[in-house]
């Protein structure tokens, strides 16, 4: 099975839409349709994994399609990945953005970023008793 046949399937399940997707994975509609004509052989992590987010199923899976289709807590991402994916997007952003705008981008959106990060490292304390931490 093709990545473009995966995330076919996973877009025809109730309550998912192109638009949907789209804007999970803030792309236009019409990246959606070229990848799910096959047009586009897969898409970008951070891409899959916002689209893996709102499909409800496993990154992995829809990535290379191996491993199990369905999220359960053995596949879920964790809060490391969380975290890497969040960089990453901030990075892609980043690389995109030319100086002075550059600039204007880190001081607006470093409060989210620090916020994001400390939220799920307080998850990661509360999840996770001293020592455990993954």
């Amino acid at each position: 099975m093709t990545y473009a046949q995966r995330f076919s399937d996973r877009l025809k399940k109730p309550g998912k839409s192109v638009q949907g997707v789209a804007d999970a994975m803030k792309v236009s509609r019409q990246a959606v349709y070229s990848i799910t004509r096959g047009d586009s052989k897969s898409a970008s992590a951070a891409n899959n994994a916002a689209a893996a987010a709102y499909f409800e199923c496993n990154p992995n899976w829809l990535a290379t399609g191996e491993g199990s289709e369905d999220l359960s807590d053995s596949t879920k991402p964790d809060l490391q990945d969380a975290i890497t994916i969040k960089l990453a997007q901030y990075g892609l952003l980043l690389r995109q953005i030319k100086e002075p705008a550059r600039s204007k981008f880190i001081e607006v959106h470093t409060d989210e970023l620090v916020r994001f990060l400390v939220t799920n490292n307080h998850r990661a304390e509360h999840h996770f008793p001293e020592g455990d931490k993954q």
